[in-house]
């Protein structure tokens, strides 16, 4: 073998073992925190992974230490510590369904809207509650509906609160794909197939530790610039900046209704990339603003339906976004005098309307949560309501869980 041959074989050799070593650290002493949550599943298109764990980190301008995330073995959110508590038998059961809000990553488990509805039932009532984080970050209602078939046998609930971010919930019932509106104007269950592309973002459970790391950090470092470029002192260019991106999210919500009812497209190309749905609030009008709305509307049915059912009863819980009641919000502006049917309350009203067209009882935070704005959620870019928020809900959810427990 010649000199360079054997230079050759020393240096691959060598670059081998470095990057087995990287990977066995890697793994010892950060795997907790660069570890994947969820998994794809070809009904309900992603899931919390039974028995998983992660850390959570902020990022600015919400500094602050990571906290622990851990997933039962069943697929719910636990408390830190014993995620696999045991349901006491004859103890009241409360299942909640909901997006990020709910599952909450960014709040240690105590600060969770389900913990604080939990430690309020329980002193309310002077005996054990149980309340059951189903939430799923970046989940649309259409894929509770899948998930009911499994979790009212497993949980049994007395009562099944889903909660409606009505920020972005409604874009996900486009991007998600698993209903479209037929020839004949009805909402039928629509065939799609999950592409590349989305089966990527949760192919983590296969990939080596260096390339989750990278990935977090590439992450980590999108999310920094998406800081940085809210981070203008000048008030005016803030308030330009703001109401530009809002028409970025327009622009958005064109796209993929152009993609999905225009071009006839099944494939699920995004899973986790939500944003605001503009055109609804922008353009109450339009075209994709009333086909949202209609997917909306049989969603909620169906909801209600299959849990009235089992004999269980619902409450509806509608979230509002963070420029929907934030004067001046960073994150977010509608600019009035391009968009002049803009109204602040729109989308909550369509889910509270939509749930007393059910009769089925909905607490709407939007003037409560209007009333304390920027106190009440994290800073921008995170659109996220802070634990103060989540105690405010739970809050007000408590007495309508009460009287729905017939106690």
């Amino acid at each position: 073998m010649s000199t360079l041959k054997k230079k050759l074989l020393i240096s691959a050799v060598s670059f081998a073992v470095t990057l087995l070593l990287l990977e066995v650290v890697l793994r010892v002493f950060l795997w907790p925190h660069i570890t994947q949550i969820y998994h794809i599943d070809e009904q309900c298109l992603f899931l919390p992974t039974p028995s998983t764990s992660h850390y959570h980190h902020h990022v600015p301008p919400n500094d602050g230490p990571y906290h622990f995330v851990s997933i039962d073995d069943q697929g719910f959110r636990g408390p830190d510590g014993d995620p696999n508590r045991t349901l006491t038998d004859g103890a009241p059961r409360v299942l909640v369904y909901g997006d990020s809000f709910v599952m909450a990553e960014f709040s240690p488990y105590a600060e969770t809207f389900t913990a604080q509805l939990e430690d309020q039932l329980r002193d309310a009532l002077g005996k054990p509650c149980f309340v059951v984080n189903a939430g799923a970050a970046g989940a649309g209602p259409d894929q509770y509906l899948p998930r009911l078939d499994r979790d009212l046998p497993l949980v049994e609930p007395d009562v099944v609160i889903f909660a409606i971010y009505a920020g972005n919930d409604f874009g996900d019932l486009i991007r998600d794909k698993m209903f479209r509106i037929g020839d004949d104007g009805m909402v039928v269950p629509n065939t799609f197939t999950l592409s590349d592309r989305a089966r990527t973002r949760f192919s983590f459970r296969d990939t080596t530790a260096i390339y989750r790391l990278v990935h977090w950090l590439r992450n980590a470092r999108r999310m920094q610039k998406g800081w940085e470029s809210m981070a203008v002192s000048d008030e005016a260019e803030m308030v330009a900046m703001a109401k530009r991106l809002v028409e970025n999210d327009l622009r958005l919500c064109r796209d993929e209704f152009r993609e999905f009812v225009t071009d006839g497209r099944n494939d699920v190309r995004t899973l986790l990339d939500d944003h605001y749905d503009s055109d609804l609030a922008l353009e109450p009008e339009s075209e994709s603003a009333h086909y949202k709305v209609r997917l909306m509307e049989h969603v909620m049915t169906e909801l209600v339906e299959k849990t009235r059912r089992a004999g269980v009863p619902v409450l509806f819980v509608s979230i509002p976004a963070p420029n929907d009641v934030i004067e001046n919000y960073r994150g977010g502006i509608a600019d009035t005098e391009k968009f002049p049917l803009y109204r602040a309350s729109r989308l909550t009203d369509f889910v509270t309307g939509f749930a007393e067209s059910l009769e089925a009882p909905c607490v709407d935070l939007f003037e409560p949560f209007r009333a304390r704005g920027a106190e009440l959620y994290l800073l921008a870019p995170d659109i996220h309501w802070n634990g103060a928020g989540q105690k405010l809900a739970a809050q007000l959810v408590r007495d309508r869980v009460i009287s729905l427990l017939g106690q």
